[in-house]
């Protein structure tokens, strides 16, 4: 959790703490980073031993295949949902300059659905994870979300976890508020009425 805590910094409020992550397989990752892999270190290694004055330009053609790889991973990794003490995060990540997250408070929540399809996706257990939100507006949706069940046990646990504790926090303020009241009242009905001094005129 240290690298989440650090990269998912900007997208916490204060006092919020995050709980767990849900990515995206990755299986999503290894689709675009095989082709790199294979064209941007395996190839230029290759023509570097068969033509080892090329060097200059086959290292330039390395450096950049490994910038590009690194875009491919933040882009994976950011791809996801933060699970905090406060609500859920819905990040997304599409290149250095191009970010952007929805946020959704636990008391606005109204479920979670999950979608395995495919050979594949069941073998690999991995699928869609919606979470569903009041209003009618549209949903925070996760496509090829690893174990989609599980994420969904997790949501659910702690949206239990956090409305529990908001039940908790009102009663105690609805408690203090009444023992405040109580005590006003008694306060103002144990006051004894000073008794009236009328002065005499003297002449």
């Amino acid at each position: 959790m240290i690298l989440a805590d650090y990269l998912f910094k900007q997208y916490l409020d204060n006092d919020e703490v995050i709980e767990a992550v849900i990515h995206r397989h990755p299986i999503v990752f290894g689709r675009n980073a095989l082709p790199i892999l294979g064209i941007g270190f395996f190839l230029p290694v290759f023509l570097w031993y068969l033509f080892p004055e090329m060097w200059p330009l086959l290292s330039l053609w390395i450096l950049v295949s490994g910038i590009r790889m690194v875009r491919e991973f933040m882009i994976w990794y950011h791809d996801a949902i933060l699970i905090t003490n406060m609500s859920l995060i819905d990040v997304y990540w599409h290149g250095f300059f191009d970010r952007s997250s929805t946020r959704l408070e636990y008391n606005m929540m109204e479920g979670v659905t999950t979608e395995i399809r495919g050979l594949r996706r069941v073998l690999l257990n991995y699928g869609t994870v919606s979470v569903q939100r009041g209003g009618g507006t549209n949903p925070l949706v996760l496509n090829d979300a690893i174990n989609p069940r599980r994420a969904e046990r997790k949501i659910m646990e702690y949206q239990e976890h956090f409305l529990k504790d908001q039940q908790i926090k009102d009663s105690e303020t609805l408690k203090a508020l009444l023992t405040q009241m109580v005590r006003q009242h008694h306060g103002k009905t144990d006051e004894k009425p000073q008794p009236s001094t009328k002065t005499k005129n003297t002449r």
